[in-house]
């Protein structure tokens, strides 16, 4: 069926193509290795016992315990609020983010946010990692630190562009690197374990620090540790959606979020903290930290600058040499995401060109230095991360899990939402004390997008021929009732219902048509002289829509002229009931549009070949 609102769409979303089935695979060999690949590197892991303020103890300040506790809270916060509900978009549309968004943020606001921006983003962050993988180098290779930088930012951009499964193939053998490195450092240290103590912690470190902001409360342990975690993944949470276009089904975008994010976190994270409290728990090793820390003026609270003191002087310096190496999978997951986000939002564009540049003025951040300086900005770029996730997270429970479609324009419910998460998501930033701001930001984003879509603050949905679906029997077949009249939608409802039918009333057009889209009913009995919307309008809506296109129309109306019934059947409705009409009338016509469809009962939004109307 033609659709005549298609050109309203911009070109990134009308040239999208959802990834089809067989370029799917289990949660073993995409999502969760590559996840776990980010987690792995040491840029990460090291900093999971510092804080930004310089704290004395930083978040072992109480002990081993609250700060594990807050690490497992803060790996299942990135997994169940961060991750799932993008990835589960993904994998029923097998669209990436930068479309999905679109029905979050509109069909030109989506353009920006997560579009445009997101890749712009992660080639900042590939900078990042080019300058300090590049200088830990060149401290070992007789090559010069700008030509390694020019040739890893190529390299990264090279396989990011070339997709996830290349992506994860790196990251399948390299992360073995620094989770040696953990495990090695854990077995010299775990002797010490039992014997660390956070006050003789504490005292060491403000022996070796002119000033503090003082100790932190246990809450605070573990608000910081929140923060940090959450911090560091938000915007690779928003990617679950290009994570969960290459998952088959459900228990693979659980599987791959419980095990590469929740899991690698507390495995990394947790293991750099077993590190800490061990080399200090160890009096020999205590003393070698706190000399190596003398002799830098500064406290040695993180695991990676631990290396030269738990493992030897010039082991130490290899082993950091191959954690440089084993860098490379998160640089090729920022390319991947830029990459996704380039070819989406300029579809006319040649990726190599795009992705091309991008790596090239990655490169020129790292090799003029700026990279190194640039991190705070990316912070504050990764706030908005948080109530991006919880607007989508929003959008996805009030759709019944469901992508409705892009919608028109800057949809005012993702950008309202947005921009109240992002203004907390920034007050640490601005000296503001906000605990777990990330996580914050996010709740506000999912709560005041929640209460724009309930008070009609969202665009329309714009009609797109997308489609990709599965037939689902249900036991009884569901009837959904447009009816204004709380009589006469009662009067359908209970000869239906004594007909064997399931219902489900709605008193205006469009609360009619959101609950379409919601449950995909069987039939749609529906009146013309709606409030909001008239019924003509939503039968156009119906027929234009992807999700409930097949979804069979039956018009009950007292307007009964020729010209109205001509227009509504010339509309999309299949069937034309006058009132007053017999009840036996109506369960006939029923019966006959759902026999007429019934290879078509209900279209849930999942990845199938055989039903893929794009292609028909």
């Amino acid at each position: 069926m033609s659709n005549p609102l298609t050109p309203q769409l911009p070109g990134y979303i009308t040239s999208a193509k959802p990834n089809p089935a067989s370029k799917r695979a289990p949660w073993y060999k995409n999502t969760a290795p590559t996840y776990a690949g980010i987690f792995l590197w040491f840029v990460f892991w090291q900093g999971a016992t510092t804080t930004q303020q310089g704290f004395l103890g930083g978040t072992l300040a109480h002990g081993i315990g609250v700060a594990l506790l807050g690490l497992v809270v803060s790996g299942l916060i990135c997994h169940a609020l961060f991750y799932l509900a993008p990835a589960l978009f993904g994998m029923k549309t097998g669209l990436p983010l930068y479309i999905v968004g679109t029905s979050t943020f509109g069909a030109k606001g989506g353009f920006l946010m997560p579009g445009f921006l997101m890749g712009v983003l992660q080639f900042g962050w590939l900078g990042v990692n080019t300058y300090f993988a590049a200088l830990a180098l060149s401290g070992m290779v007789p090559v010069k630190a700008e030509i390694i930088m020019v040739a890893w930012g190529l390299l990264a951009a090279f396989v990011g562009l070339k997709g996830i499964q290349y992506v994860a193939k790196v990251a399948t053998f390299l992360p073995l690197i620094p989770l040696a490195v953990l495990l090695w450092m854990f077995v010299k240290t775990q002797a010490g374990i039992p014997s660390f103590q956070s006050a003789q912690f504490i005292a060491s470190h403000q022996g070796l620090v002119e000033k503090s902001p003082g100790v932190l409360s246990e809450w605070s342990v573990m608000t910081a540790v929140l923060t940090y975690v959450v911090g560091f993944f938000a915007t690779a949470g928003a990617a679950g959606v290009d994570f969960g276009t290459n998952s088959r089904d459900k228990k693979d975008v659980s599987m791959g979020g419980l095990v590469g994010v929740a899991y690698a976190i507390c495995v990394t994270a947790g293991l750099s903290m077993f590190i800490v409290a061990g080399a200090y728990g160890t009096p020999e090793l205590r003393e070698a930290a706190l000399k190596a820390g003398a002799a830098k003026k500064e406290f040695i609270l993180d695991s990676f600058n631990l290396i030269p003191v738990v493992l030897g002087e010039e082991r130490g310096k290899w082993v950091m040499f191959l954690l440089a190496v084993a860098a490379f999978p998160p640089a090729c997951f920022s390319s991947f995401i830029a990459a996704n986000s380039f070819k989406t939002t300029m579809p006319k564009v040649n990726p190599f060109v795009s992705v091309g540049i991008g790596a090239v003025v990655s490169i020129a951040l790292a090799v003029t230095g700026a990279a190194g300086k640039v991190i705070p900005v990316f912070v504050i770029i990764g706030a908005s991360f948080g109530p991006i996730c919880g607007a989508m997270m929003a959008d996805y429970v009030l759709s019944g899990g469901k992508w409705t479609g892009p919608r028109a324009g800057f949809n005012p419910a993702g950008w309202i939402a947005w921009l109240l998460g992002f203004v907390v998501g920034i007050l640490p930033n601005i000296g503001v004390d906000v605990p777990a701001a990330p996580v914050l930001a996010f709740v506000v984003g999912a709560v005041v997008y929640f209460i724009c879509a309930k008070i009609d603050l969202q665009n329309d949905i714009i009609p797109w021929a997308y489609e990709r679906g599965r037939v689902v029997e249900r036991e009884k077949k569901l009837v959904l009732i447009i009816e204004d009249e709380v009589d006469m939608a009662n009067l359908y409802e209970m000869h239906l219902q004594g007909a064997g039918y399931e219902t489900r009333i709605a008193g205006d057009g469009v609360t009619g048509l959101e609950e379409a889209i919601k449950m995909t009913p069987d039939l749609v009995l529906l009146d013309m002289e709606l409030p909001r919307m008239h019924g003509l309008e939503v039968c156009r809506r119906l027929r234009a829509t992807p999700a409930t296109r097949h979804i069979p129309t039956l018009v009950v109306s007292s307007l009964s002229s020729t010209e109205m019934k001509v227009q509504g059947l010339h509309t999309g409705a299949d069937d034309y009931l006058t009132k007053p009409f017999k009840p036996a009338e109506l369960l006939a016509r029923v019966e006959a549009l759902l026999r007429r469809y019934t290879d078509l009962v209900y279209v849930e939004s999942m990845d199938r070949p055989e039903l893929d109307t794009m292609n028909m």
